[in-house]
């Protein structure tokens, strides 16, 4: 059985729109199904996914009622509190307001993870279909932006804008870091290990470490208390410069890949800065007897 809180909630401003989203947490929501609509438990909250043909899709549609967002399966109707807009590790699908007034009383929170931002200028909300004003003082990101990044609205859309580091022949590495350890700007292939560390060139630039001198990155495991609950936490350093160019995800699993796959969904920023991250397993460490977890570095 599934027990669901009915009744409106303040606080979604969204009103009467239809909403699509990479992805939304939701609270109060216990774990269960509603027909192919997936609530599973997530950082305390709860997470909504479609499910279609045994695999979790990336976009959940919901219809907002007035002042609280309304899930509507056959003959139920649920209202969801708690709301928070959740990019998860993608940008490549904005948020799209397709009808309905856009207002708010307070900052919409919008969770972006770090390792999910890339150069240029990505379109995160289009709310061009929609009616009313935005500005970016609508939206209150978490964790913070780093530094160089700021979010802007024109034509329509909330956007996320930067001034990313030149990388003339797009491999991810920029243009200043090969010019500072190679012969110019584009020579250094991101698979290079000359210096016999072990380590490729990709994960040299994304972690701050030299590519002509085998070097280790710093990579810290400890335990936070969360609640009365204990989690694994992994924390690494971050080249300032690889920040829109590269993106350093934290996966993990119980039996390093083995049956159990390495996942980045089973992971989530705990806090740090531009030059620092920490990032937490989601799961208590009583939930499983070994607990695994590692950096995966990725060109977006």
């Amino acid at each position: 059985s599934l027990n669901l809180p009915v009744g409106p909630y303040a606080g979604v401003p969204f009103a009467d729109a239809e909403v699509t989203l990479n992805r939304l947490h939701l609270g109060g929501v216990p774990t269960g199904f509603i027909g192919d609509v997936l609530v599973d438990q997530f950082e305390g909250k709860a997470r909504l996914s479609i499910v279609q043909d045994g695999l979790v899709g990336t976009n959940t549609t919901l219809k907002p009622g007035t002042g609280a967002f309304r899930i509507t399966e056959g003959n139920l109707i649920t209202s969801l509190s708690g709301s928070q807009i959740d990019f998860g590790t993608s940008l490549d699908d904005p948020v799209a307001i397709t009808g309905g007034a856009f207002g708010v009383d307070s900052p919409v929170p919008l969770r972006i993870h770090p390792a999910s931002i890339k150069s240029g200028d990505v379109p995160l909300i289009d709310f061009s279909s929609g009616s009313g004003t935005v500005t970016p003082a609508d939206f209150q990101v978490s964790p913070p932006l780093p530094t160089g990044f700021s979010l802007a609205v024109s034509g329509g859309m909330l956007r996320l804008t930067s001034a990313v580091k030149a990388d003339s022949d797009g491999d991810g590495l920029s243009d200043e870091w090969e010019e500072t350890y190679g012969p110019d700007a584009v020579s250094i292939s991101p698979d290079d290990q000359s210096d016999g560390d072990l380590y490729p060139a990709i994960v040299e630039f994304a972690l701050g470490l030299d590519p002509t001198v085998a070097d280790t990155p710093t990579l810290t495991t400890s335990i936070v208390e969360i609640e009365g609950q204990n989690y694994l936490t992994l924390t690494y350093p971050r080249n300032p410069d690889a920040i829109g160019l590269l993106g350093i995800f934290t996966q993990r699993s119980t039996d390093l890949g083995q049956t159990d796959p390495w996942s980045v969904d089973d992971t989530v920023w705990q806090s740090g800065t531009d030059i620092e991250i920490t990032d937490r397993s989601i799961f208590p460490t009583t939930a499983n007897p070994s607990e695994f977890l590692r950096l995966n570095v990725v060109k977006p």
